[in-house]
């Protein structure tokens, strides 16, 4: 019995370490990757990418199995194959879109809820910015990845619908408690964002992606306005499902997190923010935002 659970544990512990930890690694150089891409000036390239590493919620759940790095990573990596495209870093539209919908298509189908609102997002956002006749290798990468996850449903479950959607696989006390966590909604609202879970009191740094976010929306002439328009609308999405579809804060897990998976696509825009010099007064307020994230 000992020789197994020793076996078990290690077995888990290498599947953290390949999916979880790898995953993690992978965001990062990912991040540097769009850093570059940016061109983000080089004495702020450390410190951004420093606050993403250890100032989100991504630095505490590396060590442990779960599906939102894993998402999170993908979502990153899909845009940045667009991205590359948006800022004519490439002209190869059918590699890029391809891949871009492969990667988009994985995230959807390992953290359901986000990865399928930006799995059509950019969808939409590939119609909008690039030429209408390379949607098709959007569409085909995706498809993949969508049958493969509609056919393990069906072994299953007996039908097409993912097992959390089967109340009856769940022990009747766990269903009674769940229903009845959250009567608030308004409530629940702002301690998903700011409150006893909050994104932005847990990661106080994403306060400036959001300023970056909103100062882009109101310029019409921004270079990356279309691309807030779409992680805006997903982050609405998002938090709108969670709010009144769902009434427990993510079990007893740290956070809220269920926001991990789009965090990194909210941290581009604390990027956009770094192309440019920034003022003493500035750098101080991130980093006493940065100390806090860090902290928590």
């Amino acid at each position: 019995l000992d020789i197994h659970i020793l076996e078990q544990s290690w077995a888990i512990y290498f599947l953290n370490i390949i999916l979880t930890g790898g995953s993690f690694f992978l965001l990062l150089f990912i991040l540097y990757k769009i850093i570059k891409l940016l061109d983000v000036r080089q004495e702020y390239r450390l410190l951004v990418l420093s606050g993403f590493a250890v100032g989100t919620l991504f630095f505490s759940y590396f060590i442990s199995l779960n599906n939102h790095t894993i998402a999170g990573s993908m979502l990153l990596l899909g845009f940045y194959f667009l991205l590359k495209l948006k800022l004519k870093e490439s002209s190869n539209y059918k590699k890029y879109i391809g891949l871009a919908g492969f990667f988009l298509s994985l995230a959807a189908v390992i953290d359901l809820p986000t990865g399928l609102a930006f799995l059509g997002l950019f969808f939409v956002y590939c119609l909008v910015v690039f030429p209408k006749k390379y949607l098709i290798y959007y569409a085909l990468a995706a498809l993949p990845m969508l049958i493969l996850h509609l056919a393990f449903n069906y072994q299953v479950t007996g039908d097409f619908l993912p097992p959390q959607l089967h109340l009856e696989f769940w022990r009747p006390e766990d269903v009674a408690r769940i229903l009845a966590s959250r009567s608030n909604v308004v409530v629940y609202l702002i301690n998903i964002l700011v409150g006893t879970h909050g994104l932005f009191s847990y990661t106080p740094i994403l306060l400036f992606a959001a300023y970056s976010m909103y100062r882009i929306l109101k310029n019409k002439d921004s270079k990356f306005r279309v691309e807030a328009l779409i992680v805006f609308k997903g982050f609405l999405i998002i938090a709108l499902y969670y709010t009144f579809k769902v009434r427990i804060y993510t079990g007893a897990a740290f956070g809220y997190r269920w926001f991990m998976a789009i965090t990194p696509l909210i941290y581009f825009f604390l990027l956009v923010l770094f192309t440019k010099k920034r003022s003493q007064r500035f750098l101080g307020l991130f980093f006493v935002a940065m100390v806090f994230s860090v902290a928590v």
